[in-house]
């Protein structure tokens, strides 16, 4: 589930995203493809926009605010060999980029 809340102003704008997920125990044990049940989960992101000049802006954004451990149930190594384990998704990841238009 994701649930994103924006704000928008002449050309400014502000986005903040929850993303959340239930705990998994709806697996395959038999299979060997499911390790185990997942917790669940929840990331906040942030990002936004802001113009510098008529066709320059700056755009930036910030996922994992609160540097949360996390993983997704479908994350994991060697997945198809005898040993496999949960792959942890990123921590705190900070971005920047300016845009020029001509």
């Amino acid at each position: 589930f994701i649930q994103t809340l924006g704000w928008h102003h002449q050309g400014h704008t502000l986005e903040a995203e929850w993303q959340l997920a239930r705990r998994q125990d709806r697996v395959d044990l038999e299979s060997g493809l499911d390790p185990s049940t997942s917790p669940g989960y929840g990331v906040f992101n942030l990002s936004g926009t802001h113009p510098l000049m008529a066709n320059l802006s700056l755009t930036w954004a910030v996922d994992n605010v609160f540097d949360k451990t996390w993983a997704s149930h479908v994350s994991k190594a060697d997945a198809l060999g005898e040993e496999f384990f949960k792959v942890n998704e990123p921590g705190r990841t900070v971005r920047a980029a300016l845009t020029a238009r001509w």
